[in-house]
């Protein structure tokens, strides 16, 4: 993304995905950038925080359902082989809370990740003119079916 902004150090035509002057280059579906009046280049912010959104987007999908997924069936599979889940299944706690421990608690480094990836999310999705509900909406329904994937 960043390699598409224009070098600030060049003079001249300079082409990217972020360009919005009205030169197009068909060969290469590309728009050129322009200067202002005061030399500095235009630039499509919009479709740039776009860009932003959607990549967060697909990294937090992928992270919470094959990567926390992957964890939560690795650990079974480590417990299993050190003969420590007949010890849990044992315990005086229900299967309920056990469960639940195991959901929030293997993943965790993934579920931290996401928190602190999700201001930028969120300013992404604001700066790209994304209704905040629509924002939400997405995040309660990755959520969602995050719950229904995991459990």
């Amino acid at each position: 993304m960043l390699g598409q902004l224009p070098d600030f150090k060049l003079a001249g035509t300079q082409c990217g995905r972020y360009g919005m002057a009205l030169i197009y280059q068909e060969y290469s579906n590309q728009v050129c950038y322009a200067q202002n009046e005061a030399g500095s280049w235009v630039i499509n912010w919009q479709l740039w925080w776009l860009d932003l959104f959607i990549i967060l987007s697909i990294i937090g999908i992928f992270a919470l359902l094959v990567i926390g997924t992957y964890l939560l069936i690795a650990d079974t599979v480590r417990e299993e082989e050190r003969g420590t889940l007949n010890f849990i299944r044992l315990t005086p706690q229900s299967a309920g809370s056990v469960l639940l421990g195991k959901i929030l608690g293997v993943p965790i480094l993934v579920y931290t990740a996401i928190a602190l990836l999700l201001p930028l999310h969120l300013v992404a999705g604001l700066q790209s003119h994304i209704p905040l509900t629509l924002i939400l909406a997405f995040d309660l329904t990755v959520v969602a079916s995050c719950a229904f994937f995991i459990v």
